[in-house]
Formats: structure tokens, C-alpha cells, sequence
């Protein structure tokens, strides 16, 4: 089953690069839709090849899916301006990350505590809030194409997303 994951993501990898490539192609079909098709088209040929159900395990997400979305964001990210910002980026996505962590895990504790809801563990609380504080600013950042915003908040945008994700996924796994 890894196999065929592995096959079908290579697939994807070079669907995306073609897509981004041909120029032409992207300005008839946006990304979303493309990827919509992508994903449909391989549960179809593993439907065909007899795979009925297929779990989600850490080995899969950390070792396949999440280096291919690391890429993919790191081909589209303009990396001068990156640079240039990286102190601004890193401060948003390390302190608001932690920020909106701490904030919402303890709100959640608190609200147990007095009965609101159900009463989770501090830790329980936490990990739940790290995975809403990653959350990706793909609608913000498709209008930002749109509306052609300058290159510099879409580089501290994208980056402090990217580097957001990483706190999450560092955070969950402590």
C-alpha cells in the first residue's frame, strides 16, 4: 500500500509541476481545481486496484505527504523576500504560535475546569490548541494573487505559514 501511495504521489508531483510550468494551463484551470482532480483520479485507480480503505499513520503523513508539501511550498515561495523578512517572519510564527496556543489550550482548561465543557487534561487541551494555531492562509493568499498584492506581504505571509506549520507539527509530536 506504501508503494502505491509513493507511485500515486510521484504522479501528483509531476501533474503540479506540469502545472506550473505551463503557464497557459494555470490561467484556464486555478490549482484547487486541479488538485480536486488529482485526488479523485487516485482514489479511482485505488478503488480499481482493489484498495477499498486506506488509514492515515504518522509513517505516511511525515515520510510521504508532508516532504511534497514542504516542496511545493518552498518552489512558490519567493525566497529573497523571505529572507529579507526573516526576523518579522520568524516573530509571527513563533510567538503567535505560541501565543494562540497557550491562549486557547488554557481558555479550553478553564471552561472545563468550571463546567462549560467537557474537562480534558491540561496537555489534552494544549496539542488541540497547537492544531488550530497552524492554521493556513490558502484563501489569503490565492486573493493576494488575485488582487496582486505586493510580493513582500505575500513572502512574510506564506513564510510565516510555513514556519507555523512546523511549530504545530514540533509541538503536537512533544
Amino acid at each position: 500500500m506504501v508503494y502505491k501511495t509513493v507511485y500515486l504521489m510521484d504522479v501528483l508531483l509531476c501533474l503540479l509541476s506540469v502545472f506550473h510550468v505551463k503557464s497557459r494551463l494555470s490561467s484556464i484551470v486555478p490549482e484547487n481545481c486541479l488538485l480536486i482532480v488529482v485526488g479523485v483520479v487516485m482514489g479511482l485507480m485505488l478503488f480499481a486496484a482493489g484498495e477499498t480503505g486506506f488509514t492515515l499513520n504518522t509513517v505516511t503523513f511525515f515520510l510521504i505527504l508532508l516532504p511534497w508539501i514542504v516542496l511545493n511550498a518552498g518552489y512558490t515561495l519567493p525566497l529573497r523576500a523571505f529572507f529579507d523578512n526573516i526576523g518579522t517572519i520568524v516573530t509571527f510564527a513563533v510567538i503567535g504560535t505560541l501565543w494562540n496556543t497557550f491562549a486557547i489550550g488554557l481558555t479550553l482548561w478553564g471552561f472545563g475546569k468550571v463546567g462549560m465543557i467537557v474537562q480534558l487534561a491540561m496537555m489534552h487541551t494544549l496539542v488541540f490548541a497547537s492544531l488550530l494555531a497552524a492554521v493556513d492562509p490558502v484563501t489569503i493568499l490565492s486573493i493576494f494573487a488575485n488582487v496582486h498584492t505586493k510580493e513582500l506581504l505575500c513572502a512574510v505571509v506564506l513564510g510565516e505559514s510555513l514556519l507555523n506549520d512546523g511549530m504545530a507539527v514540533v509541538s503536537i509530536t512533544l
